[in-house]
């Protein structure tokens, strides 16, 4: 059993360290790089917020090029002028209730402006560094290029995007304070699912050598811990690289989104099956196209889910994953799904005996938890100061899932828990016992 779970975590940290040496040339770009095009609605182009924590002393440190050499014969001018402004997050709020073709308008509320002569030759422009600081508070600092004179592609439209490149610092930190401690978090609970991980791969090997059948709701419960673990695991990396100097893995965050829609399909699909009484009041799947249905159903979802964040990502709304309309949709899509969940529960609940409810009622209680944590979460949050939302969420959403895979996973794994007692494991085993 320890050989087992031994290979099984060599080939997970095989699968990381390889991913590492393909993508290692991939993250050396500073924390936020964007190519643009000053024309029309985008004269007004946003980039990127960043946040510098209570009475901390932050910076930037800006640069940018056209993304390749331009040329118009004599009249080539050396350089097109680019203005970047920075705004505080009190003066970005006035910035987004203005029309989106008032460009002179936003423009005026800037905090910092600063003007870059680009080079048509495409090379970088010099760096120029500002200082942002917070005194007293936190402070969201928001950065956007415009062109309201209309001195690049507008009157050049043969002009090639220009890229931007800014580097941040949060008090000698590359993490933004709406970012601050995740990292460590995530370690922890990697940490704790490796524990869980173990802990269901020991019991899945009992259950197999003592009943010698391969359906068990332990299968769904293992995968969805597992792909816990990847995502873990690749958000460590990812955010590892932007706290050592302020790079990241692009890559190895879409693997982790991946592997949480992954997670948290399987664990919605283990809780709705059980829900219907699969192991609680009927052994087998003997309507097997109806979870079938079921899987396909929430694999469709949680895709969906996964595709919306990145429909906006890193706009200025955004101050997590799932912030604007994306929030909105991904409430709707868990009601529904926890409707599955309670129409599952009532139907069994009808042919179910005493113990058998009493299981039904504290799973109830836990896919609650585990299925309406980000709905709740979300409307929360609507109250919260921005910079710490982002945190509140993950950790809330985390601990809601951990809190949901050791209580599946102590239901399962452990003699005299109600579960077992509800269960056809509570059942004989001799010969010509029958199960209801």
């Amino acid at each position: 059993m320890v050989n087992l779970a031994t290979k099984k975590t060599t080939k997970a940290v095989a699968f990381v360290v390889i991913l590492l040496a393909i993508f290692i040339n991939v993250g050396n770009a500073v924390i936020f790089k964007k190519k643009v095009k000053l024309k029309g609605r985008n004269k007004f182009h946003f980039l990127t917020k960043f946040a510098i924590g209570e009475d901390k002393t932050g910076y930037t440190r800006m640069r940018a090029r056209f993304i390749r050499p331009w040329t118009q014969g004599l009249d080539t001018p050396d350089t097109i002028p680019i203005d970047f402004n920075i705004y505080t997050d009190d003066q970005w709020d006035k910035v987004i209730n203005l029309e989106d073709n008032d460009c002179w308008g936003k423009a005026s509320l800037q905090t910092i402006d600063q003007w870059l002569n680009v080079p048509t030759n495409g090379e970088w422009t010099e760096s120029v560094q500002h200082h942002l600081n917070a005194d007293r508070q936190t402070k969201l600092w928001f950065f956007s290029v415009c062109d309201c004179e209309e001195l690049a592609h507008t009157i050049l439209p043969t002009l090639p995007k220009v890229e931007i490149e800014l580097f941040m610092i949060n008090d000698e930190s590359h993490f933004s304070q709406e970012d601050m401690y995740i990292l460590p978090f995530y370690v922890v609970m990697f940490i704790v699912f490796l524990i869980f991980m173990g802990k269901s791969i020991l019991e899945f090997y009992n259950d197999f050598k003592s009943e010698e059948s391969v359906e068990n709701p332990l299968i769904p419960l293992m995968i969805s811990i597992n792909a816990d673990i990847m995502h873990l695991g690749f958000m460590c990396i990812h955010l590892f690289f932007i706290y050592s100097d302020g790079s990241g893995f692009f890559v190895f965050s879409v693997f982790a989104r991946l592997f949480k829609i992954i997670s948290q399909a399987t664990m919605m699909w283990l809780l709705i099956t059980i829900s219907f009484g699969w192991t609680v009041t009927y052994k087998n799947m003997v309507e097997t196209d109806i979870y079938i249905l079921t899987a396909i159903f929430v694999i469709m979802i949680h895709l969906l889910i996964g595709a919306l964040t990145y429909v906006d990502d890193e706009e200025h709304h955004k101050y997590h994953d799932f912030g604007g309309v994306q929030g909105v949709i991904l409430m709707i899509l868990r009601l529904i799904i926890f409707g599955v969940f309670v129409y599952g529960i009532k139907d069994t609940s009808n042919s179910a005996d005493r113990k058998q409810k009493s299981f039904l009622w504290s799973l109830t209680i836990t896919a609650t938890t585990y299925i309406l944590s980000f709905p709740t979460l979300w409307i929360i949050s609507m109250f919260m100061d921005r910079y710490v939302i982002n945190r509140f969420i993950t950790f809330g959403t985390y601990s809601a899932q951990a809190f949901a895979a050791y209580y599946i996973l102590h239901q399962l794994t452990k003699k005299g828990s109600s579960y077992y007692k509800a269960s056809h494991k509570s059942k004989t085993l001799l010969p010509g016992a029958k199960f209801d």
